[in-house]
């Protein structure tokens, strides 16, 4: 699976959002990969971070899939980063970035995530 092929419009297991989130960050450079740390059962939690320009300025983060059971909020996010880095210049989307660095965390619950996909 590759970014082309990504399908936005069906669920995704743990691991394919993890290789989407590294196929981010390897398409866009302004899109970077963060740990933000570690699940009970010793999964990794990552954050995207979304920012253009500047540094320092006001952060906003978005955490989705904290209840496991809820598959669209991870869904969501991840179709509402697509839609910031394929931001059309001078639109509001791409200049949100300008103003402001985006943290989104996909999966906040990767144990509990994992455990309805079983």
């Amino acid at each position: 699976m590759s970014l082309a092929t990504f399908d936005y419009n069906v669920y995704h297991t743990l691991d394919e959002i993890n290789q989407w989130m590294s196929d981010m960050v390897a398409t866009y450079s302004f899109i970077s990969q963060v740990n933000v740390g570690s699940s009970y059962e010793g999964r990794v939690i990552n954050a995207l971070k979304l920012t253009r320009g500047i540094s320092q300025k006001p952060q906003f983060v978005i955490d989705c899939g904290l209840h496991s059971r809820e598959w669209v909020a991870p869904a969501s996010c991840l179709q509402a980063v697509r839609n910031l880095a394929e931001a059309p210049a001078g639109s509001a989307e791409y200049n949100i970035l300008n103003a402001i660095e985006i943290y989104v965390i996909p999966i906040a619950n990767p144990d509990g995530y994992v455990y309805t996909w079983s």
